[in-house]
């Protein structure tokens, strides 16, 4: 009985002592959750929108600065319950830190409100609501992430100056960024959709401020990516840099090039399978 009282004792002389540690330890590790939070989301992405009783919402999402744009794609049941059919709405709204706000105007005439907030994965978490009723109220999160792009890399630190007669060697000057163009995976919102989204990404870099995309399709005449009955040899597009959704059809050979003053700079070639 002596032992077990002398340990029993011993326990509860020691058990504060952890509990105190325990607590400087939580305390130690706060800085480091709290810096794991992203500084700057990026919201170009393609991402599923989930809420309870429906079938998931398709988000093709363009942010530039603060604003959010884009388009949306369903299939709901139709209002006889017999049969499905496909809707489509246009994004509008904003990403400001980790708050999430957009509104989807439908083809048929509603409007969804929904506004959450980005998670330290980079989830969407919210609650969404039809703009005319917005007492009715249902939880929705992304079946997908944000981007969290590295934050800039710091300009190199200036050369110190020597005195005396030492050499001082010139700074280099920065290397010239080459210009790009990029597709991204095809992405259909239902499977067996002939119409699916391919991201288009470039960037012509410094040099090139009058860059032009031409799209070749099936390895015919370069024409204008939204106006092919334009007919071929017609610009599109004269942004130097930026990431846009197109809306592309299955077993079509596409070709995409970068021009500058009819200099080609880049391409990107891919087949939509």
């Amino acid at each position: 009985m002596l032992h077990i009282l002398r340990t029993t004792n011993l326990i509860n002389k020691r058990t504060p002592l952890l509990c105190g540690l325990l607590f400087a330890a939580i305390l130690a590790l706060l800085p480091i959750l709290t810096q794991a939070q992203c500084a700057n989301w990026d919201a170009n992405v393609i991402i599923s929108l989930i809420q309870p009783g429906s079938k998931p919402i398709a988000l093709y999402l363009t942010q530039n600065g603060k604003r959010i744009t884009g388009n949306a794609g369903a299939i709901v049941t139709n209002s006889s319950g017999h049969g499905e059919h496909r809707m489509q709405g246009q994004i509008d709204g904003s990403l400001d830190g980790d708050n999430f706000s957009v509104q989807i105007y439908w083809d048929n005439g509603q409007t969804g409100v929904y506004q959450g907030k980005v998670l330290l994965s980079g989830r969407l978490d919210g609650e969404a609501w039809e703009k005319r009723s917005p007492n009715v109220r249902l939880p929705w999160h992304t079946d997908g992430l944000l981007g969290c792009p590295p934050p800039p890399k710091p300009p190199p630190p200036t050369p110190i100056k020597r005195s005396g007669k030492a050499k001082i060697e010139p700074t280099p000057p920065p290397p010239l960024e080459t210009p790009w163009i990029d597709a991204g995976p095809a992405i259909f919102a239902v499977p067996g959709l002939h119409t699916g989204i391919v991201i288009l990404t470039w960037d012509s870099g410094p040099d090139h401020p009058n860059v032009e995309v031409w799209l070749s399709m099936d390895n015919g005449a370069e024409i204008p990516a939204f106006s092919m009955e334009q007919g071929p040899q017609s610009p599109v597009w004269k942004q130097p840099k930026i990431s846009i959704a197109l809306q592309l059809q299955r077993y079509h050979h596409y070709r995409f090039v970068l021009k500058d003053a009819g200099k080609t700079l880049s391409t990107a070639a891919f087949v939509v399978p």
